[in-house]
């Protein structure tokens, strides 16, 4: 059921919407922005979490990027059907920070929506951009999963498919398998490791008939 305070949330994504625009972002649905970069999309997904019985909530902000190439990769290696959208690394922007915390900011019918779009832009700027700006090509991801920056590893040991798929999107099939073959804590099982490890095995071998 649409609620009153389902307007003045949808006033706040209009007054967002300038700041975002210039930065190349454009309102693609309801709540979600994205900027189409040359190897990556750059998202901004505003989310409200309503108070049951109340016309207020709070709204929080999740900065996202996708590799489209990585993702399938990754599935490929983890021996998964393909899920279009999925994310490669995304967080509450309030985890984004040097200090980590979760963040949302009370909305009501009263709420000042001039002071919050100036707030939210603030965080943006301070959280979001640098995160944009830092992982948005392949090399600058893998180099961040390498140093398991948080911003991108915060979500537990799953990150190393990721970077084991941009290993063998840069061909450096051999750099996967050591990777795989030293996970240590949080690790598939053995059969999932050799059935991936198959699988780059297979990649390189295609790679030099190709070439």
């Amino acid at each position: 059921m649409f609620q009153k305070i389902d307007h003045v949330y949808n006033a706040l994504i209009k007054g967002l919407s300038p700041f975002l625009q210039e930065m190349g972002f454009d309102l693609k649905k309801k709540e979600t922005f994205k900027k189409q970069l040359k190897e990556c999309t750059q998202e901004l997904n505003l989310d409200l979490r309503r108070i049951r019985g109340q016309e207020a909530g709070y709204v929080s902000a999740l900065p996202n990027i996708r590799f489209e190439n990585l993702e399938k990769m990754t599935f490929t290696l983890k021996g998964e059907d393909y899920k279009r959208g999925w994310p490669t690394a995304a967080a509450n922007i309030g985890n984004l920070q040097s200090k980590r915390e979760f963040i949302e900011w009370p909305l009501s019918l009263t709420s000042d929506l001039s002071g919050l779009v100036e707030t939210i832009t603030n965080q943006i700027q301070k959280s979001a951009e640098p995160f944009w700006n830092d992982f948005s090509n392949l090399n600058s991801l893998i180099k961040g999963y390498e140093a398991v920056d948080p911003r991108i590893t915060l979500n537990g040991h799953g990150y190393r498919w990721s970077l084991a798929a941009g290993y063998c999107l840069r061909s450096e099939y051999d750099k996967a398998i050591t990777l795989l073959l030293n996970w240590d804590a949080g690790r598939p099982s053995d059969s999932i490791i050799e059935k991936s490890i198959n699988t780059i095995n297979q990649l390189k071998q295609d790679s030099t008939t190709r070439g």
